[in-house]
């Protein structure tokens, strides 16, 4: 039900007019909107800084991790196994923010990724 609104790549960043590199994809959505675990993985780290706001790292295995950033809250402790569908967090607006929205980076090999040349089609998910 949410959708799009950044994709990955060069944008003009609306806080201070320049060229800045989005090294992930936002996505729209409500205040407290559940997040779901894309795949099993790890809790790497949950972190709060003026930036990313409330942050969450997951790794889903050695050099792929997945990061979520802006939330209003976390549903899981570092450390802990998740499953794929698992709610993890809850969307929000923490930190540097024009709105509420879901900022989410892909991690391969220590490049991130554009997330969306590896999104699945509705047949595809299992959950």
């Amino acid at each position: 039900k949410n959708r799009l609104t950044r994709g990955f790549g060069f944008f003009t960043d609306p806080f201070t007019g320049r060229k800045a590199h989005h090294l992930g994809i936002d996505f729209s959505g409500s205040n407290g909107d559940p997040i779901y675990a894309p795949a099993h993985a790890t809790v790497l780290s949950i972190e709060n800084d003026p930036f990313w706001g409330i942050s969450l790292r997951l790794e889903h295995q050695p050099g792929s991790q997945t990061f979520y950033a802006h939330l209003r809250s976390v549903a899981v402790k570092k450390g802990q196994f998740v499953e794929r569908g698992q709610v993890i967090a809850a969307m929000g607006a923490s930190g540097i923010v024009s709105g509420v929205h879901l900022h989410f980076e892909l991690t391969l090999n220590n490049r991130e990724v554009n997330p969306e040349e590896f999104w699945l089609r509705p047949s595809e998910i299992v959950f």
